[in-house]
């Protein structure tokens, strides 16, 4: 594995396809942004038993989703943690996936899209870049 994430420590999420990174707004919602370097698009991310937990450095919450997730699901942030799992992509091996747990929903950049303000929810894997995320130490 060469996905290299260490627990207790800060990073940028970046998606490989558009190069932006999860950003959280200023109305708490989780969305595809540019990366321009603020604490809103910085997380720091925990290894836990059964996973990792996913927290947003300016708000305090934590990446997660609604209960009984599915394809669509959007992804949030909330005062409780969620359990995450992170896997290495099998091709884009220094890249990783953010994973539900017990099922195949992989954290999703709605087509990949640039654009500022892209959504991002959760959907089957696929072989697409805007499911693979590259994380980069603060």
């Amino acid at each position: 594995m060469a996905l290299n994430i260490s627990s207790g420590s800060r990073y940028f999420i970046i998606n490989i396809q558009s190069k932006t990174v999860i950003d959280v707004s200023a109305d708490l919602k989780v969305n595809g942004y540019k990366r321009v370097g603020g604490d809103n698009q910085q997380w720091d991310i925990v290894y836990v038993e059964g996973g990792w937990h996913i927290k947003n450095v300016q708000y305090s919450k934590y990446l997660s989703l609604e209960n009984n997730p599915k394809d669509g699901s959007v992804v949030k942030v909330s005062d409780g943690p969620h359990i995450w799992h992170l896997w290495p992509d099998t091709e884009q091996v220094t890249a990783g996936r953010i994973c539900v747990p017990s099922t195949a929903l992989n954290v999703d950049l709605d087509k990949g899209s640039p654009e500022p303000g892209t959504s991002i929810s959760v959907w089957g894997r696929h072989g697409g870049g805007n499911q693979v995320w590259h994380f980069e130490k603060v």
